[in-house]
């Protein structure tokens, strides 16, 4: 190695050195370092503390939340006002604060300057920030929820609809819904003890599991698996993955037409009289059901 081209060398080295020397003293001094990690985000939330709070007095019928700065957490409160919190990392700025406004009985949510959390430079990230929403208890027209990367859980609520977008984080429910609405690239669904008339479920590659009271499921996923069941008999059903297991669990009814469908996985009905085949009738044969894997298992099992 010649004297010049180590002297280039050393030189390049001690830019990286002192450019991430930089780094690693801004978020200390910002709180945030123990949660850096490598995928463009932010994934330690213990050194969050609240840095933003707006209340709200006037009663709302919807809600229209988008947020792209991290978790959201929805939960229920037996007082009248709606109360927004941001948690972050300390020297957050102010641009990076939540925006919140009612207008015709609807509360819109979203993110500040860009992504709502911390910006680290010239760099394509930034520590994000979580949102907690307290909503009275209440029966609600309409909520919806996006986020792009960030989980959501959402605490029992009765709202006539509920559409929940995520791009990868998971999304955790319960609560009385008319209409349920999930769609995700790689979340997963996990609901418990909810009671749904109508549930859409549609995802990539995550996994999709419920358990309640349903009465029509229309639920799909490419490669992940689907597990429903449901304490009340439903009227209709169509559940399709390509690649993953189909489940559903049903209680003891009045009977149903199943189309149980596979090309390369085992079909498995645990209820009486099933020989085989495509095609099967229980008693006076009036749920429809629609089971469809390509290479999974397709099961119809007792709740």
């Amino acid at each position: 190695m010649s004297r010049t081209t180590a002297k280039i060398y050393i030189g390049v080295w001690s830019a990286v050195l002192l450019l991430f020397t930089a780094l690693f003293g801004y978020l200390w001094y910002n709180g945030g370092w123990t949660g850096l990690s490598l995928h463009f985000g932010w994934s330690n939330h213990s050194t969050y503390q609240q840095v933003h709070e707006q209340t709200f007095t006037e009663p709302i019928q919807t809600l229209a939340l988008d947020w792209k700065g991290g978790d959201v957490s929805v939960f229920s409160t037996s007082g009248k006002e709606i109360k927004i919190v941001q948690k972050a990392v300390k020297n957050t700025p102010e641009d990076q604060f939540f925006q919140a406004s009612i207008e015709d009985d609807a509360l819109v949510v979203s993110n500040g300057k860009t992504v709502a959390g911390l910006p680290i430079g010239p760099f394509p990230f930034s520590i994000g920030s979580d949102l907690e929403v307290y909503l009275p208890e209440q029966i609600y027209e309409t909520l919806q929820l996006d986020t792009t990367g960030g989980d959501i859980f959402f605490q029992p609520l009765e709202v006539k609809e509920l559409v929940v977008h995520t791009n990868s984080g998971d999304v955790s429910l319960g609560g009385d819904f008319e209409k349920l609405d999930f769609s995700s690239n790689s979340g997963d669904l996990l609901c418990r003890d909810v009671t749904v008339k109508q549930l859409i479920s549609q995802t990539t590659s995550g996994d999709i599991q419920a358990s309640g009271s349903f009465a029509r499921i229309q639920a799909t996923s490419t490669s992940g698996d689907i597990s429903l069941r449901t304490s009340q008999m439903i009227t209709e059903a169509a559940i399709q993955s390509t690649s993953g297991d189909v489940v559903l669990f049903i209680p003891e009814n009045d009977g149903f037409t199943a189309q149980l469908n596979s090309s390369t996985g085992d079909f498995i009905c645990a209820f009486p009289d099933f020989h085989g085949g495509d095609t099967y009738r229980y008693k006076d044969g009036s749920a429809k059901i629609q089971l469809n894997t390509t290479s999974g298992d397709a099961c119809l099992l007792y709740a």
